[in-house]
């Protein structure tokens, strides 16, 4: 699999994350070890990753908030932007747990903006799938609910504890403090343990949807 950011060529999957560039980094160090016929297309929350949008930018740049509310506003607009028009109907949400109380605030944010919600599977108890349809499309969203209570940054902390035996706290400060202090690089990190199987044990919700993309089908 590839993450990628830029307009050009074939995409199998789009991918909005609630809080934005740390979660696109993450999984873009993460994702080149699983099947590598796939192309991800990270849609950002605004500024440069949205240039590409053109006449559609400024839509889509105001609908930008974080949260869950925030990646089914934008996921709307997108399926009606000439962007969304190229059809790609496979999405990959990521977002941490602090913004998703359970289900079935997922399933009554999607009926807010328009969505009507046809099937709900979970593979994962922090993995929904979800097959829905807004006005003549029909989508397939694969939901990802990041850390253990709060935040994506649980996930990191553990994987980090367990790679070097270490004692790292679940905040962005105290992993970039360990991380500058043994010289290391968060991105290298996280290859190296996607390398060594562990990110289906530190994450496992991830692995099962990322691995659930390989038979999708591309645009």
């Amino acid at each position: 699999m590839r993450l990628v950011r830029d307009e050009r060529g074939p995409v199998d999957v789009y991918v909005l994350t609630g809080d934005g560039e740390h979660e696109y980094r993450v999984l873009e160090a993460i994702v080149e070890h699983y099947d590598h016929s796939k192309m991800l297309r990270w849609i950002g929350r605004g500024g440069a990753e949205l240039s590409y949008y053109r006449d559609y930018r400024e839509k889509l740049v105001h609908a930008a908030s974080i949260g869950l509310e925030g990646v089914v506003r934008r996921l709307a607009r997108l399926l009606e932007s000439r962007v969304g028009a190229v059809k790609v109907d496979v999405y990959l949400v990521l977002i941490d747990r602090e913004h998703v109380a359970n289900k079935d605030a997922v399933v009554e944010a999607l009926r807010r903006h328009g969505f009507d919600v046809e099937d709900v599977g979970s593979p994962h108890p922090q993995y929904l799938r979800l097959k829905v349809r807004r006005g003549t499309r029909q989508v397939v969203i694969h939901l990802v609910v990041l850390g253990r209570r709060k935040s994506i940054e649980e996930h990191i902390a553990e994987l980090i504890n367990k790679m070097y035996n270490a004692n790292v706290g679940a905040s962005k400060k105290e992993i970039r403090r360990w991380l500058r202090a043994h010289g290391l690089d968060l991105r290298e990190v996280l290859k190296q343990a996607s390398r060594r199987g562990l990110i289906r044990e530190t994450i496992p919700q991830l692995h099962a949807a990322l691995s659930a993309l390989r038979s999708c089908k591309p645009a």
